[in-house]
This record gives C-alpha cells, structure tokens and sequence, in this order.
C-alpha cells in the first residue's frame, strides 16, 4: 500500500526541495525521500541520527568496510538499488573497485582481512536466517575482531536491513521507474548520511553523491524479510 500523503503532504520547504531534486537529476524524487521528509520529526531525523552513527560514527572499521558490509547485506536482502548504490561508495573509499566485486562475487576467495571475511559472513548468516548463534560470534572474535568492532558491525547491518524492509516497496517502485541503476566514474563517497537523508542520489558529484544513469528498465524487488539484532 503507497500513501498519496507521500505526494502531497509536505511543507513548501520540502516541496521546493523536491523541485530543485526534480531540476538537477531530471528524474521523478524517489519515494524513499519522501517517506524520510514527511513528518522528518518522527521518522526521518531520528533514522538520520541512526544511520550516521552506524555508518560513519566513530569506529575502527573504515568507512569503505562499513560501506561494503552494507552493500553486502543489501545483497543477501535481494535489492539491487541498494547494493549498487553501497557499491559504489565503497569503491570510492576503498579507490578500489576490484576489492568490492570480489567480495561480492566470492566472499570466501577475495583477498580481504580474516576479520573482514568472518564479519561478512556472520552478517550474512544473519540476514539471510534472521538469527546468530554464541559460535557465530566467537567465529568473529577469534578471527581477529575486537567487540566493538562486532557491535559496530551489527549496527550497520540493522540499518541496513530496517531500512530495507521500511523502503523496500519505496524502492521497487522508484528504481523500476529509473531503470537500471549505475554509478558514474565520479562519484564521491558519501561522507555525510543526515545530508544523504535530504538529497538523494541523483544530484550532482560536486555535492558528493551518487550519479543515477538510466539505461534500461529493471525490475527490483526485495523477497527477503529484514534483519533481526
């Protein structure tokens, strides 16, 4: 079920923001921005605050790892969008492309840090099964991880995952009006996730977003259910 609200129930700051959203990317505003800006008090800004923390608060992974755990997850979740869109960012951070589709394409054969690869599967376990067990978290302990780390981890992948299932439906609809999404050479690496939640990834790089290039429709859907931490 889509809310017509979604289209209709914003302030004139919102509505100019879609504007200039709408003038620069010459694309439809996603439903996931609207959702986020419709009563921001409630939703939004709290969510903003979440994901900032988990995605680039402080923490001894890097912002490239976070990034590829969250494009990681997004994958075992089944949606695209979200995959490419964390993809890309990682790709920038990590100013290597190779490292991330390897993961991607073959956790246990890419060439990453044992921690790094345990966490990885421990999330994917997670995702995938919705539960984790004592073993599951000594794995990651003994491979390197500290505590922190693993809470750190986990953070990343309940955003990840709650974001998922609550834009899940958004993003269908809004990636299957796009079309294929790819991710333009420039792009920059998302350094601020509470700005990210106000512009979305169709403006221009010099704001440090994600290009949005339309190639070819394509369904996106998400089939699996979010995580549970």
């Amino acid at each position: 079920m889509r809310l017509r609200i979604l289209d209709s129930g914003h302030g004139l700051g919102t509505k100019a923001l879609f504007a200039l959203i709408r003038t620069v990317s010459q694309q439809p505003v996603l439903d996931v921005i609207k959702l986020v800006k419709y009563r921001a008090d409630f939703y939004g800004r709290p969510m903003g605050a979440v994901t900032q923390d988990a995605m680039r608060g402080p923490s001894t992974w890097s912002v490239g790892d976070r990034e590829l755990m969250a494009a990681f997850v997004a994958k075992a979740n089944q949606c695209e969008f979200c995959t490419k869109a964390h993809s890309a960012v990682a790709q920038g951070a990590y100013r290597d492309g190779k490292r991330v589709s390897a993961v991607l394409s073959d956790l246990d054969t890419a060439s990453i840090e044992e921690p790094l690869r345990t966490t990885l599967l421990m999330l994917g376990k997670l995702t995938r099964e919705r539960a984790v067990d004592a073993d599951d978290m000594r794995a990651v302990l003994a491979a390197g991880a500290s505590r922190q780390q693993l809470e750190d981890a986990l953070a990343v992948c309940f955003w990840r995952g709650y974001s998922t299932e609550v834009h899940g439906g958004k993003f269908q609809r809004s990636a299957g009006r796009l079309g294929r999404i790819n991710v333009d050479s420039r792009s920059k690496p998302i350094t601020n996730y509470r700005l990210f939640h106000r512009v979305y990834s169709g403006a221009p790089p010099a704001l440090g977003r994600l290009i949005v290039v339309v190639e070819e429709p394509l369904d996106i859907g998400v089939s699996s259910p979010p995580v549970s931490v």
